[in-house]
């Protein structure tokens, strides 16, 4: 990199530096389960040469958590999102916290009772800077249906022992994870130790806009806490939300239940039979005439799906779609018929299947959709379904996944604050358990 990059990725973000522990090791490869954009140093070098590359490559990701945005806006999905927020995290009216740390005590910790209570009121202070209580099911929501979660850490640069003065949301749609590899050599080699890995913030949707200016910013990847939700397409390396796998079954449910609507209006409705007689009008004569008898009385029933409503486009005192049909004199003169409607109007097992799929993408225990009037059951431990059972551990899946944003947050402070050093951190994870 150049002096002007080097002094942009110096410039917006936070970098921890430690010293690296002699005979450490290191892979051939960098761990890329991070959804992490791999880009290689521009010959002539500096930050133009690599947004033209970065921003080509996220496109399909980008469409993707708009999608998840928008499923996440449907009544059915926010159902789901409802039920599985409601068991993930429980707020206590009374102030006790959602999730809290605590240490294993039966084996002698690598620190201090002491250290112990200095993380622990660290973390406290982390909560309330948060503000945790009141706005942890957003980030949650945020990070469950976008699948990744960004959250900017801001230390005064001047006073970086004073620790973490504000943490920041930053929307997944500018912001993207970095790798970047040296060129090689003539040999064809290039150093591992001269990876860089950093974030890229961009307001590159608004180019074209005349009212926002677009922004282009280099950040270190210790300023930036990342969590995502450990799903990840094997082809691409994006990192995909829990939302994703639900995409289709939702989409096929829909189409059934658009599909079984517009049939009960359409089809249902007895139709008429209109048989007109002519007698002995020419052929042009006749079809006018029936076209003048159908203008004052046919009307047109649409079914607008945007709306959910009926649209009447003609005389309403007529039904939906009767027919006209011209006879001669033959000893029978105008004649009325009814048409049966549907008949199978009861048949919904179609759109039970796919709501049944769709339930299933969502890994909640069908059961507890049914009979939502029945009285509520705790149950005793022996009776805990298969299903319940699956669904605890997915609970705890998430869990696991969330909370790594607040340990990187809690890491770097404890960091900046002098209570530990870098290479005691996994030491201490080793202790240190998450409550909910």
């Amino acid at each position: 990199m150049n002096s002007l990059f080097e002094e942009i990725y110096r410039t917006f973000g936070l970098e921890l530096k430690t010293p690296k522990p002699k005979g450490s090791l290191e892979s051939v490869d960098i761990d890329h389960e991070d959804g992490a954009t791999e880009i290689m140093s521009s010959a002539a070098g500096g930050v133009i040469g690599l947004s033209f590359d970065l921003f080509q490559v996220p496109t399909n990701e980008l469409e993707l958590i708009r999608t998840y945005r928008t499923l996440a806006l449907t009544s059915d999905v926010d159902r789901v999102l409802t039920e599985i927020r409601n068991e993930v995290f429980v707020f206590d009216e009374f102030g006790k916290k959602a999730i809290d740390i605590e240490f294993e005590t039966e084996e002698k910790p690598p620190i201090s009772k002491a250290v112990m209570d200095k993380i622990k009121n660290e973390y406290d202070n982390i909560y309330n800077l948060m503000d945790f209580q009141n706005k942890g099911l957003e980030m949650f929501d945020r990070w469950y249906i976008d699948g990744r979660l960004f959250l900017h850490k801001i230390v005064d640069k001047n006073k970086p022992k004073t620790g973490i003065q504000k943490i920041i949301y930053i929307d997944p749609l500018k912001i993207k994870k970095v790798i970047e590899y040296p060129q090689p050599n003539q040999d064809g080699v290039y150093d591992l130790n001269l990876v860089k890995t950093y974030y890229v913030f961009s307001d590159i949707a608004n180019v074209f806009s005349t009212n926002k200016l677009s922004r282009f910013m280099i950040i270190n990847k210790d300023a930036i806490a990342y969590s995502d939700s450990g799903i990840y397409d094997f082809t691409t390396g994006v990192a995909l939300s829990y939302l994703w796998k639900m995409i289709v079954p939702y989409n096929n449910m829909r189409m059934m239940e658009e599909a079984l609507l517009v049939y009960r209006v359409v089809r249902s409705p007895e139709r008429r039979a209109f048989y007109i007689n002519v007698g002995n009008l020419s052929k042009p004569k006749a079809e006018a005439y029936i076209k003048e008898l159908m203008a004052k009385f046919k009307n047109k029933l649409v079914y607008d799906a945007k709306t959910g409503t009926i649209v009447d486009k003609k005389n309403i005192m007529s039904m939906v779609e009767d027919y006209w049909l011209p006879r001669r004199d033959d000893g029978k003169g105008t004649e009325i018929q009814s048409l049966p409607g549907a008949t199978n109007l009861g048949t919904i097992d179609d759109v039970d299947l796919f709501r049944k799929k769709f339930l299933e993408s969502s890994n909640i225990p069908s059961g507890r959709f049914k009979d939502e009037t029945s009285t509520f059951v705790f149950g005793r431990s022996t009776e805990i379904s298969r299903d319940e059972y699956r669904f605890k551990k997915f609970l705890d899946r998430l869990r696991k996944r969330f909370v790594l944003v607040l340990e990187d947050i809690l890491k770097t402070q404890l960091i900046l604050k002098n209570i530990i050093i870098e290479t005691d951190w996994d030491e201490i994870k080793k202790y240190m358990y998450w409550t909910f």
